[in-house]
């Protein structure tokens, strides 16, 4: 009899395990390691100009020279730059102080000198070399504006310098419409740092429009009364003077609308459990939506307190927490602890 055929079936191929390509065979660079430079030890202290200096010599001149500037490193005056030294009446500027951590260095560059009738090199500068000089642990800067500077003429300047700086003349040898005193003022800016001023309108007055003759619409400002009826609000006692009695009879809240009738609802039950709250308490136990309710309705069950052993607090009406029989309420008694600003920073 014939025999089947006989299939042989490959075996599958197995999965081999992940393995980098050429793990091994890559070869390692060698890290290149940054240079490292010793710092010096000589300490400076900078000075930032304020103006370009071209002139190392006439910058140093309008500093007040070194012996100046030594005493204010010393902090024995203050540094002061005169933008026109020579004067005597020009304000200078006034310098401040701050501590810094910074490194002087010196850096050179090498250009192409410019040749007459050409235009100038496109290639940068090239650098030749850079070293640190020293430490700067000291900064002064500028940062205020320069003020005003109000000089005497050259006419009177002359005679300033040559009478004395205050000689006045006499008024009898000066000539009609010559100005024989100079008399600047001391300064025309109170500050020499610029603030943002935030300019406010005037509370007193209230700008409206009104038609002219001739029809047109001018703005004009309207001076409001200073006797205008101010909002009542809860009747303000001093411990020391008889305190409101309750209201008889009870006041109606007919006028009242129906949020408000809750809410006065809610400031009796309150009052009710105990005589005297704080406004943050009874803001706590109240929902939000009735917190502008409060001014018009409080008055109407409660006096507020401006001294005493309850200051600050909302008493019921018709209650007194001073006789002897109200012994309870000393346990409502206000602890005042203010601590002052310059403590807390």
């Amino acid at each position: 009899a014939p025999t089947a055929p006989v299939i042989e079936a490959s075996a599958a191929p197995t999965a081999t395990p992940f393995r980098k390509p050429f793990a091994k065979s890559i070869p390692k660079k060698p890290v290149e390691l940054a240079p490292v430079y010793q710092l010096p030890t000589e300490v400076c202290t900078s000075i930032v100009f304020p103006g370009n200096v071209q002139n190392t010599e006439n910058a140093i001149r309008a500093l007040g020279g070194m012996d100046e500037i030594v005493q204010c490193f010393r902090g024995k005056s203050p540094l002061q730059a005169k933008l026109r030294p020579a004067e005597t009446y020009a304000r200078p500027l006034f310098g401040f102080h701050s501590f810094a951590s910074n490194l002087l260095l010196h850096v050179k560059y090498r250009r192409r000198k410019r040749k007459p009738g050409q235009p100038a090199p496109s290639e940068p500068p090239q650098l030749v070399s850079a070293s640190v000089v020293g430490l700067i642990s000291n900064t002064f800067t500028f940062k205020g504006m320069a003020d005003f500077q109000y000089l005497p003429p050259a006419k009177l300047l002359s005679n300033i310098k040559r009478r004395g700086m205050f000689v006045i003349p006499d008024m009898n040898d000066c000539e009609p419409g010559e100005e024989p005193m100079f008399l600047p003022p001391p300064v025309f800016s109170r500050i020499d740092v610029p603030t943002d001023y935030r300019f406010l309108s005037n509370p007193i007055f209230r700008m409206t429009l009104k038609t002219n003759k001739d029809g047109k619409a001018e703005p004009s400002f309207e001076k409001l009364s200073s006797r205008q009826s101010k909002p009542q609000g809860m009747q303000r006692v001093s411990c020391q003077n008889a305190l409101p009695p309750a209201y008889d009879p009870p006041l109606d809240d007919d006028e009242l609308s129906t949020s408000e009738r809750v809410t006065m609802k809610r400031l009796r039950q309150l009052f009710d459990e105990r005589p005297i709250w704080t406004q943050l308490a009874l803001r706590a136990c109240l929902p939000r939506n009735s917190f502008s309710h409060l001014k018009k309705l409080l008055p109407r069950v409660c006096f507020y307190l401006l001294n005493g052993p309850w200051r600050k607090t909302c008493c019921r009406l018709g209650y007194d927490p001073k006789l002897p029989e109200h012994k309870e309420c000393r346990i409502y008694q206000i602890i005042d602890y203010r601590c002052p600003a310059s403590k807390t920073r």
